[in-house]
């Protein structure tokens, strides 16, 4: 093992100071460099930013009119427009608002495009109600079209038989905007149009409570009985002036809506309170339906003042069959009868 003199320990010793002393100079050189680096780079980004923001100005999309930007705004949005699903919230024209001023200023002049809405009551939180409260004061006096559903959860799809309190204070919310109310769908459990009913009848509203605008309603349950019970928070509203087109996944002729006005009926599944009669006879100013039927073709009288088109729906190639022979005369009022089986298949037609 090397054992240095006292000559060269005082020799190393030099030489270690004089590398000390260059590795300064070096450090120094680099932060100043640095420093110039750090300046340039910053000088850089800008200099990048703003060649990106008049090359902006440039883009055609700048050229477009306000107008015709709008109209593909709302396609971009609709149908489904703001969309609250369990671990899901989707704001498009919200996003819209925060690319610009320009852009901004276009969806906030156009409540259009905050009428739409596709809302799962069943994750309701704080936040999501004031995202939606936000879109119907956006909307303002504009006519709504909405779907509303309640399922468990992002793992468990089945539907709720019952809201928490903020599930209901959204359905609430939706309720006090029903004057906008135009085209409406409601995927729930049955006994949450039940509850509805006992939660909501005794909130403060006028006598007449109605959906002035309400033209197209669609109402769908969820349960093994196609039955629903005879009070639903629809029983709350009594008037529906402009309602034309219905659809149920089962007729029932204690719900309140005014089947005599109506112009187009569905029936997703075949039991009618009643014979398809006597619902037809209920529907007075019918001009379109469409029915869930089994076999029994030769029982239904289709005859009908009104009726413009009838769609029959059946739940096999069986029952489509069985439609040869039936004595077409019963279609005779009719205008345009279709027939199609689950299967896709269409097995008759009259045009």
């Amino acid at each position: 093992m090397y054992t240095p003199s006292e000559t060269d320990i005082l020799r190393i010793q030099h030489l270690v100071e004089d590398a000390e002393r260059d590795l300064e100079r070096y450090d120094t050189e680099i932060g100043a460099i640095t420093q110039i680096l750090n300046k340039l780079q910053e000088q850089r980004k800008t200099l990048h930013r703003y060649t990106d923001e008049h090359k902006s100005l440039l883009a055609p999309v700048r050229r477009l009119p306000a107008e015709l930007l709008s109209e593909i705004f709302a396609f971009a949005i609709c149908p489904e427009g703001l969309t609250i699903y369990p671990g899901h919230v989707g704001a498009p024209t919200l996003t819209l608002s925060h690319t610009c001023n320009v852009w901004r200023n276009i969806v906030y002049s156009r409540p259009t495009l905050w009428s739409c809405l596709n809302i799962d009551f069943g994750n309701s939180t704080p936040r999501t109600m004031l995202l939606l409260q936000q879109y119907l004061d956006r909307s303002g006096n504009v006519p709504l079209t909405f779907k509303i559903s309640a399922t468990a959860g992002t793992d468990d799809e089945d539907d709720l038989d019952e809201l928490h309190e903020n599930g209901w204070k959204t359905l609430e919310i939706i309720l006090s905007h029903r004057l906008k109310w135009k085209e409406a769908t409601f995927l729930l459990h049955r006994d949450i149009y039940t509850e509805g009913f006992h939660r909501m009848r005794h909130i403060p509203r006028p006598t007449d409570w109605s959906l002035d605008r309400l033209e197209v309603l669609n109402i769908h349950w969820t349960y093994a009985s196609l039955l629903l019970e005879e009070n639903t928070f629809f029983h709350l509203f009594v008037r529906w002036p402009a309602l034309r087109s219905l659809s149920l996944d089962a007729f029932h002729s204690f719900l309140p809506f005014p089947f005599e006005k109506l112009k187009e009926l569905r029936i997703c599944d075949h039991w009618v309170d009643g014979s398809p009669e006597d619902m037809l006879e209920l529907c007075g100013g019918l001009e379109h339906l469409s029915l869930e039927v089994g076999d029994g073709f030769d029982e239904l009288d289709m005859t009908h003042k009104n009726l413009q088109s009838l769609e029959l729906h059946v739940d096999d190639e069986h029952a489509a069959i069985a439609l040869r022979g039936v004595d077409v005369a019963m279609f005779d009022e009719v205008a345009t009868v279709r027939v199609s089986c689950r299967s896709g298949r269409v097995r008759a037609a009259k045009f």
